[in-house]
Parts: C-alpha cells; structure tokens; sequence
C-alpha cells in the first residue's frame, strides 16, 4: 500500500507540474488573444476613419459624375482648340482683306 501510495503521490506530483504548465500556456494564449483583439479592436477604429475621411471616393454615383465631367472637360477643351483655329484663320483673312483694300484705295 505504501508503494502504490508513493507511486499515486509521484504520478500525482508529475501530473500536477504538467497542469501548472498547461496553466501558464492558457495564461499565455489569453494574453496574446487580448491583445490580438485589442489591435483588431484599433484597426478597425482607424479604418472607420479613414473610411469616413475618403467617403467622397468610395461613393459610386460621385466616380460616375466625376467620369463623366472629366469627358466633358476634355470635349471642351477640343471645342476650344477648333475656335481658335478659326479665330486665327478669321483674322488672317480680315488682315488680308485689309492689305488688299488698301492696296486698291492706294
């Protein structure tokens, strides 16, 4: 019965170290849950930040009008273009005119 008891104790004491272990692992695994969620935690507060600061660009209906107005920059600065290759041809055919009908009054 001693021996059986000295076996139980020394079993016992071998299963006692193993769960002192397995405790300081859990300890060790909660602390680093803790703070993996505390870094979620303040990703996600930033990220709702920046997503509120960028609202502009996330929203589809505002990259459409913005598509659509740089088309419509882009038209008019041809429109602009052509007009003032007219204009140009406009005023050399007045000066020639003027060149002309001087030449005749002369």
């Amino acid at each position: 019965m001693r021996e059986k008891l000295q076996f139980v104790q020394q079993e016992y004491g071998v299963l006692k170290r193993e769960l002192a272990q397995l405790d300081q692992d859990l300890a060790a695994q909660r602390e680093l849950v803790a703070k993996t969620k505390h870094e979620r935690d303040d990703h996600r507060s930033e990220y709702a930040k920046l997503r509120q600061q960028t609202g502009i660009t996330n929203s589809e209906n505002l990259a459409k009008d913005y598509e659509q107005r740089a088309e419509h920059i882009k038209t008019l600065k041809d429109e602009i273009g052509a007009l003032k290759k007219r204009h140009s041809q406009m005023a050399q055919f007045i000066k020639k005119a003027e060149a002309a009908n001087t030449a005749l009054t002369m």
